[in-house]
């Protein structure tokens, strides 16, 4: 049997201790989305038990000026680093932190002192002055627009532009420090500690959910007018010809069909296929209406007058009484749909009763009947046609 030599002891104890500390301090990693619609926020603790130390990490999208702002908002003031910053080179034997020793620019008001405090002090790693302080802000897929940066601030904020419109972009927290007026400040010499680190070491990792349709106004208005246009040819040649008609004049048959060639040449399918669904919604209703114009058919077939009958009583009576209904119909429902249906029943009936009055006439007895047909139309004209299509 092998026995663990006290040397491979020592070695899986150190081994185990390493995973140990990795395992503690594994990055947090958030996976988020953005819209121009919709921000996100996330609310970190920096510090079991202190409220006031708690953090609010903003991400809010502009897709009109692809800007990304990432915002850093807490109850006390804040402070983060730029750039990486190595502890010897801007922090004093006095354990003050120069900012015109910072390696970036930065604002603070003229005679203004910052010290670390001893418990800020205490908690970085020794030996100190090889410590660095790490920027508080890493980003894949943005680049950070101009701005000017403080020593004290009341929140950060770090607008990005979004390269190449991406879709997939990535923010990682570091370093934040909390900082606090000193008691001892005075109007002309502000003091302030600086008197809490955290390295947040979190990662998020951005999806940027964008508007299908923003910036697509003109393809938007060019659909809603093609189906426009559409719909009124549609529902004139309906009206002109029925839906599916027998004609027995030859020239009218004839007609039709120069007028459904012209229409389908006018109108063809769409077929390019849109992200945004305003316009892929107008384009749909577009292609129903020019499959309707297609798909309507005249039949031709020559009339037998000698067999025919004139248009008697009845025959005016049972088409009144229709269009009556339809009309009834009409006022009383508020769907779109079933109303323009209606209309074209009406259409239609009313252009049958035109044909057979054409062709057979109208029989001497059927005057009372025709003159009620005629307030039927009257009717339906009034109540369901605009009066600049009224005829």
């Amino acid at each position: 049997m092998n026995m663990m030599t006290p040397l491979n002891k020592i070695r899986l104890l150190l081994s185990i201790g390493c995973l140990t500390v990795a395992t503690l301090h594994a990055q947090v990693v958030r996976e988020i989305e953005v819209s121009g619609k919709a921000s996100y926020t996330d609310h970190i603790s920096l510090q079991k038990d202190a409220s006031d130390k708690d953090l609010m990490v903003k991400f809010v999208f502009d897709e009109a000026k692809e800007l990304l702002t990432v915002s850093l908002i807490s109850y006390r003031s804040l402070f983060v680093f730029r750039e990486d910053a190595h502890y010897r080179q801007i922090v004093n034997w006095r354990h003050r932190l120069k900012p015109d020793k910072l390696p970036y620019v930065v604002q603070a008001d003229e005679g203004s002192v910052f010290e670390l405090t001893r418990s800020l002090r205490k908690s970085l790693e020794n030996p100190r002055k090889k410590y660095v302080f790490r920027r508080w802000i890493e980003y894949d897929g943005l680049h950070p627009a101009p701005m000017a940066y403080r020593m004290v601030n009341d929140y950060i904020e770090q607008p990005f532009n979004v390269l190449e419109k991406g879709v997939y972009v990535s923010v990682a927290l570091r370093d934040i420090l909390l900082l606090d007026e000193s008691k001892k400040s005075r109007p002309l010499k502000r003091r302030y500690e600086l008197s809490f680190l955290k390295d947040l070491d979190r990662m998020y990792r951005i999806t940027i959910r964008r508007d299908p349709c923003f910036g697509k106004e003109e393809e938007t208005e060019m659909a809603r007018k093609a189906l426009n246009s559409v719909r009124k040819a549609f529902h004139s040649f309906v009206q002109e010809f029925g839906i599916n008609s027998t004609l027995h004049n030859r020239e009218l048959a004839d007609l039709f069909d120069q007028m459904k060639e012209l229409l389908n040449k006018q109108f063809p399918r769409h077929s390019e296929t849109h992200a945004c669904e305003d316009t892929q919604r107008n384009w749909d209703a577009y292609n129903a209406c020019s499959d309707s114009i297609s798909q309507m058919s005249c039949h031709y077939e020559p009339l037998q007058t000698e067999n025919m009958p004139p248009v008697d009583a009845d025959y005016l009576l049972a088409k009144s009484r229709l269009l009556d209904q339809a009309t009834s119909r009409y006022l009383l429902t508020q769907n779109k749909v079933e109303r323009q249906d209606l209309i074209l029943s009406c259409q239609t009936i009313i252009h049958e009763v035109t044909i057979a009055l054409d062709e057979r006439g109208l029989a001497e007895e059927a005057g009372t009947a025709m003159e009620i047909y005629r307030k039927s139309v009257n009717f339906y004209k009034k109540n369901c046609v605009p009066a600049k299509t009224q005829r």
